[in-house]
Formats: structure tokens, sequence, C-alpha cells
């Protein structure tokens, strides 16, 4: 988070409340979802494999540049896009499909 989203107050309980009151809500929904992915592994499990099922009815697989992976694995900022883009109801964003890249057998000229 940035400096302007970290929690202020003299205790916990204050910082919480103070987070919670003034910051965005889509800034508190990621927070809560870091939170639950860092502290719940079989969440982290399940949403990756959900992530990783994900098709629209064409077929297509979750943009790459949406929901970038290292090492083979959603990142936890995509993660993060992913759950907050469910919870509140807006689409999934999709890869484009990969034009043939071949080439056309060559026309004869006569």
């Amino acid at each position: 988070m940035s400096a302007t989203e970290q929690p202020t107050g003299k205790d916990e309980k204050e910082k919480m409340t103070n987070f919670l009151t003034q910051q965005k809500a889509e800034t508190v929904i990621k927070a809560i979802f870091i939170y639950k992915l860092k502290k719940e592994e079989n969440f982290h499990k399940e949403i990756e494999t959900e992530m990783e099922n994900k098709k629209d009815a064409s077929e297509k697989v979750l943009d790459p540049q949406v929901y970038p992976k290292k090492d083979g694995k959603f990142t936890r900022t995509a993660i993060v896009e992913y759950l907050f883009q469910r919870k509140t109801g807006q689409a999934h964003q999709f890869a484009a499909v990969q034009e043939n890249k071949e080439k056309s057998p060559k026309e004869q000229t006569h």
C-alpha cells in the first residue's frame, strides 16, 4: 500500500477504524483480499485454480496483460484484481484470440 493508504491512529482499533472510514472502498476491499490470501493458503490455492480454469464462452483464457504470472503462477496483484472484479460484479478480461501467423500458401501466378 502507498503511504496515503497506510492506517493511522494511536492503537490498532483506531488504525482499523480510520482505515475503513477514510479509504476508498476499492482500497479496503483489496486490502481484505490481500490479508485473506496471506493468511489462508487453501483460499489462495482455490482462487489460483479457479483462475487457471477460467474461460469465456469462446474458450479464451484470462488476459495475461491484466492478470500477470510470475514463475508460472498468478501474481498476488493479479489474484487481488480478479477477486475484486468478481466481488464487485465486474467482467473479467480475457486474452484476445491469437491469429494464425503461418503464411498462407503462395499463390501461383501464370
